[in-house]
C-alpha cells in the first residue's frame, strides 16, 4: 500500500493494521476499506485481539480494554517483543504510520517504543496525533471493546448523550453545556 493519501478515505480513517507477535497473531496485515468494515469470525479467531491492537496502537491504555493491565501481556507467548503498526489517512497528501513496540521484559528499553512514519517518537506526540483526528478511545460511544459493553449499558441517558456529543466533536458538547447554563 502507498503512503500517499487516497481521497476516498476520510482523514483519520484506518487504512492498514499490521501486527507481529501480538496476542494470538504471528504476523497479520489488514487493509480496511474506506467505508464500513466488519470483522467476523468464530470464537478464538482474534477479533478481540484486533480491537486490542487498535487501542494500544493508537496510544490507548490497557485499562480502556478492561483486560490485562500490563503491556507485556499483549506480546505473544514465547516471544521477546511484538508490535502494532496502524496507518491512518492523513489530512494532506501523506498517510501517518504509528508503530508501538511492546516488550516481554523491561531489559529491552534501548529500542524505540513509538515510531511515527519510521522516526522515533513519544507517546505524548502519538496521543496528540490521535486526538487531532477526534479519535477518542476512552469514549464508549466511539470505541466499545467487548469487555466494556456492560459499562456502556450502565451509562444513564444524560451521560450517554454527553459522550455521544463529545464523540461527534465540532464543539457540540460545549454548545449544549452553554445552553444549559443559560437556564
Amino acid at each position: 500500500s502507498s503512503s500517499r493519501r487516497d481521497a476516498s478515505y476520510r482523514p483519520g480513517s484506518i487504512k492498514r493494521i499490521e501486527l507481529c507477535n501480538f496476542i494470538t497473531f504471528d504476523h497479520v496485515q489488514i487493509e480496511p476499506g474506506p467505508g464500513l468494515n466488519l470483522v467476523l469470525g468464530a470464537n478464538g479467531t482474534g477479533k478481540s485481539s484486533l480491537v486490542c491492537a487498535l487501542c494500544l496502537g493508537l496510544a490507548g491504555s490497557p485499562a480502556v480494554l478492561g483486560r490485562g493491565a500490563l503491556l507485556e501481556e499483549f506480546v505473544k507467548n514465547g516471544k521477546r517483543k511484538g508490535w502494532t503498526e496502524i496507518t491512518l489517512s492523513g489530512r494532506d497528501c501523506e498517510d501517518i504510520r504509528i508503530r508501538r513496540t511492546l516488550f516481554k521484559e523491561a531489559a529491552s528499553r534501548g529500542e524505540p517504543v513509538w515510531c511515527v512514519n519510521g522516526a522515533r517518537s513519544s507517546e505524548k506526540h502519538v496521543k496528540e496525533v490521535v486526538a487531532s483526528f477526534q479519535i477518542q478511545l476512552e469514549n464508549l460511544t466511539q470505541f466499545l471493546p467487548q469487555d466494556k459493553v456492560g459499562s456502556f449499558a450502565r451509562l444513564g441517558p444524560v451521560e450517554r448523550l454527553r459522550e455521544t456529543q463529545r464523540a461527534i466533536g465540532h464543539g457540540l458538547l460545549n454548545q449544549h453545556e452553554a445552553l444549559i447554563s443559560l437556564h
